[in-house]
């Protein structure tokens, strides 16, 4: 028997969606693919050359489908990173308040 049509191919899991656009982890209410993906992305982009190299990919392809993630007004979290890699680690890509001490 033929497998049913996947409504998600040729889009980005939406927890990688939600990373990139964001630049934190997508809450437990996500679904499971992707997640280990957007990890990665998150937590080994300033490490791994590779890592930003597919960012870079991802943002080239799915540009569209990103910025239609990202809240009105705000630039997407992926963009910020390839613009100043250099500042992967510091408090403008960073996922906590430092003010408040929680997360964003």
């Amino acid at each position: 028997m033929p497998k049913a049509r996947d409504r998600f191919r040729g889009t980005l899991p939406m927890a990688v969606r939600f990373v990139l656009a964001h630049g934190t982890l997508p809450v437990e209410a996500a679904p499971g693919a992707g997640r280990i993906e957007a990890f990665e992305i998150k937590h080994y982009a300033a490490g791994r050359p590779g890592v930003l190299a597919e960012m870079h990919r991802l943002w080239c392809e799915y540009r569209d489908e990103i910025v239609a993630a990202t809240p009105l007004g705000r630039m997407p979290w992926v963009q910020r990173v390839l613009e100043a890699p250099e500042t992967l680690d510091s408090d403008v890509n960073d996922e906590t308040d430092d003010a408040e001490g929680g997360e964003r």
